[in-house]
């Protein structure tokens, strides 16, 4: 390696770069499935042969889960549920950490709870169980 490095000092940051890359978008079920994308102003701009302006990020994020061997969601904050929904669309291997719950922003959460009850999901213990509630297997 030492070799190579001397041969070329950005071989490292070469490798990096042809094995990961970093897609910056928001995340959610219209982002991570084309079909699902269904606005009418987008309809209207493919119509008249324009393109959508975040058409090309969905595509790339949409091509980037169907190639991925392991979707990984470390602190994903608001991305951590569509991470987990991406991974069951495509029957792709997961795992996250979640964090912060976000009740106020996400207030249609529900969990049914140990007792039979369901819940607005509001805190931590309440979210890890929403998650695991969202694969019927």
């Amino acid at each position: 390696i030492k070799s190579r490095l001397e041969e070329d000092p950005c071989m490292i940051h070469d490798l990096m770069e042809e094995r990961f890359s970093q897609i910056t978008a928001f995340f959610d079920l219209s982002t991570i499935h084309p079909d699902n994308d269904k606005d009418d102003k987008k309809e209207e701009e493919k119509e008249k042969g324009d393109t959508p302006k975040n058409e090309s990020t969905n595509q790339s994020l949409h091509q980037a889960i169907q190639n991925a061997s392991l979707i990984l969601g470390i602190h994903a904050d608001g991305a951590t549920e569509a991470i987990v929904d991406a991974a069951l669309m495509y029957n792709k291997p997961f795992m996250v950490v979640p964090c912060c719950v976000f009740p106020s922003l996400f207030q249609t959460r529900m969990v049914k709870d140990e007792d039979g009850v369901t819940r607005h999901v509001r805190s931590h213990d309440q979210f890890c169980r929403y998650l695991v509630q969202k694969d019927d297997r």
